[in-house]
This record gives C-alpha cells, sequence and structure tokens, in this order.
C-alpha cells in the first residue's frame, strides 16, 4: 500500500538517524505525530468540501402540532410537536419532541430553540400568534388531518389552512379539548 505524500519532511537529524518512516525505517515519535495531524487536517478540509457543497441546498425545519398522527387542534396545550427536516422540498428526516410542559407564549420560543421556520397547527390564540410572528415562525392554522400528509400538502404549495385562524373563545369556561378550535 502507497504512503499518501505528505508536505511535511522529516527533519535531517531524524533523516540522518535513519528513523523516519518515508525511509522505510520505523517512525520516530515526531514523524507519527506529524503524520495523524496531516491526516486529522484531510479529515477536517473533506468535511469542510461537504458543507461547502451543502451550502447552497436550503434546510428548513416545519413543526406541527402533533397527537396521535394528527395535527392536534390548540396550539397552547401542545404536548408534543412533530419537527420535519426538509432539504430541496424534501423531507429528510423527522422526529417527534415533547414540549416539556411549556404552553402559549412559551411554545414560541421552544419552536425558536428547535430552529422552526413554519408551524403548521389547527387553532392558535391571538396572544400566540404574535409570540411566532415576534420570532419570525410562518404560522399556518386551521389545519386539521394527519400531520405527514398536511406536510406533504405544504411542499406541494396546496396545504389547506385558514391565514384568519382564531381560537377566541379562552375564558368563556371551557376548553378546547371538547371541541374543535381549528373551525373558529
Amino acid at each position: 500500500m502507497r504512503r499518501p505524500e505528505r508536505s511535511v519532511e522529516c527533519s535531517d537529524s531524524e533523516k540522518k538517524m535513519s528513523a523516519c518512516a518515508d525511509q522505510n525505517h520505523a517512525p520516530s515519535l515526531t514523524c507519527v505525530r506529524l503524520e495523524y495531524f496531516v491526516k486529522l487536517a484531510e479529515i477536517v478540509y473533506n468535511k469542510f468540501q461537504v458543507i461547502q457543497r451543502r451550502e447552497g441546498i436550503k434546510l428548513m425545519k416545519i413543526a406541527v402540532t402533533y397527537e396521535n398522527g394528527m395535527v392536534f387542534q390548540h396550539f397552547g396545550h401542545s404536548e408534543q410537536f412533530k419537527i420535519y427536516e426538509v432539504e430541496d422540498g424534501k423531507i429528510i428526516a423527522s422526529e417527534v419532541v415533547p414540549t416539556n410542559g411549556q404552553g402559549h407564549g412559551a411554545l414560541a420560543g421552544f419552536l425558536t430553540n428547535q430552529q422552526v421556520e413554519v408551524l403548521i397547527c389547527g387553532g392558535i390564540g391571538a396572544g400566540a400568534q404574535t409570540a411566532l410572528a415576534n420570532v419570525g415562525i410562518k404560522l399556518y392554522g386551521g389545519v386539521s388531518g394527519l400531520a405527514d400528509s398536511a406536510v406533504s400538502a405544504y411542499l406541494a404549495g396546496k396545504l389547506d389552512y385558514n391565514p384568519d385562524i382564531m381560537c377566541s373563545h379562552h375564558g368563556e369556561g371551557h376548553s378546547c379539548g371538547e371541541h374543535n378550535c381549528g373551525n373558529h
């Protein structure tokens, strides 16, 4: 097996002592270290090249309020989101992420920490809408059905949503668990 060419040369003293691996002798500690750093530099360079190639590809994260495969119908009571990673308009990964009991306005910060750009949900109140707008998350409310289907429809430009969605009944003595907020 041929050794890769190195730009680093062994010192004259190493060559005189016949300790350099390039001279077909046992390598000195200095040569071993140099070879290690050269290989490490090659690995870093190759990873950098992969990252540079991917720079032109837009990565996006989409979150969906989630329960049992469906779009959950009350944003502020969401116990989990399904977060999709999208590259070149295609889903490349997805993961169900628990909110750990956070609710309403705190969920905007939760989604920001997850680097979400788009939220698909059922019902959502005005305060949560404002919180999402303030952190730059694009909202598609009033959606129902399967979460996976909603994301596919969004990516195809065919998502059926309500841009004027409001969950305006807060404080009326009932919770959104009793009906479908996405239809308000």
